[in-house]
């Protein structure tokens, strides 16, 4: 294939396009300006017309990327189209974005270089959660469940952790622990959760112990922090850190590891809360351990995925076929 002749132009769009694409197939790091000069089928010198150096060019491929996916999550919850025709646009577009970007963001929260880009990211994804935040409550309110739907929260804020200076990234900058405390606990007074998991570093023990005293409104739940680890389970209630753990029979390791972390749960007035895990399978077995253990609630995620809508048709088969098995009330348990 020959290249584009001297004299016909690539605009900033076609360079910008390219490098997009790029980006997205191989990451900051395994991309070179070579790359995507040949994807342009020319040399680097339209690239360095318009953009000093990678870094630069990068910085524009994201702030074009994520300004056009604002403007589609602000035109769809501002159009008129009916409730669950803006869910499943919206788990559609999620799944999409998901796998169009593949691994455009990987490495942008611990490269100096990249704050740039990483600030503008969490700037317009706070945004669209917060869009995504109010229309549920909003949905919520208008049918009349105020008081019977809540929201659950899986910070893995182990993923935000600077070991270094000790600082979790939030909002776009560096915080402590208190500041990190603070900002759930006002998250927590401002909406209705059933609990808040991995909120903190999954070795910031002084940070749950402290959590677990201030914020009293929603239930303080470990994963990575407990790993449903029998030894750190105990530690963490001897020192009165959470209110349980999620429960992961693969994470420990057998099945009867995991029973053991119940059985202390049970005996020491914790949680333990079964769990699919990202990318899981069909036919799991943490439902059974779920029905079979009379487990108060569990954590799947929203049914945007084979795995997880199995699980979900798992436990209404379940009630259907033993009249006495039904979903738990759990009004008298939660904080808020």
């Amino acid at each position: 294939m020959s290249r584009k002749p001297l004299g016909q132009e690539v605009s900033e769009e076609d360079v910008l396009n390219a490098a997009k694409k790029i980006f997205c197939e191989y990451g900051f790091d395994n991309t070179n300006l070579n790359d995507i000069a040949r994807e342009l089928n020319t040399t680097r010198t339209p690239i360095y017309y318009y953009f000093e150096n990678k870094q630069n060019l990068y910085e524009a491929v994201v702030k074009k990327h994520l300004t056009g996916k604002l403007e589609t999550y602000t035109e769809l919850f501002a159009s008129d189209m009916p409730f669950f025709d803006k869910v499943r646009k919206d788990l559609d577009l999620s799944s999409h974005l998901r796998l169009a970007e593949k691994e455009l963001f990987t490495g942008i929260n611990s490269k100096p270089q990249l704050a740039a880009a990483r600030d503008f990211q969490t700037d317009i994804m706070h945004r669209i959660h917060k869009m995504k935040t109010q229309y549920i409550q909003k949905a919520i309110d208008d049918c009349g469940y105020t008081e019977q739907c809540a929201f659950a929260l899986d910070c893995a804020m182990s993923e935000m952790y600077d070991r270094e200076s000790k600082t979790y990234y939030l909002n776009g900058k560096q915080v402590t622990t208190d500041e990190v405390i603070a900002y759930v606990k006002a998250l927590t007074e401002k909406h209705n959760f059933v609990f808040i998991e991995d909120m903190l570093d999954e070795d910031d023990w002084d940070g749950f112990e402290k959590a677990h005293k201030e914020i009293t409104r929603t239930f303080i739940i470990a994963d990575d922090f407990t790993v449903s680890n029998p030894e750190r389970i105990r530690k963490a209630y001897d020192r009165n850190s959470i209110d349980g753990f999620i429960l992961k029979p693969n994470q420990v390791g057998t099945i009867s590891e995991a029973l053991e972390s119940h059985r202390f749960a049970n005996e020491h007035g914790l949680f333990s809360i079964t769990s699919g895990r990202s990318g899981g399978v069909v036919g799991d077995v943490v439902m059974d351990l779920a029905v079979g253990l009379q487990i108060p609630f569990i954590k799947n995620g929203c049914p945007r995925s084979g795995e997880r809508i199995d699980k979900l048709n798992f436990l209404m088969r379940v009630k259907d076929s033993y009249p006495g098995c039904h979903m738990a009330k759990i009004d008298d348990i939660v904080k808020f």
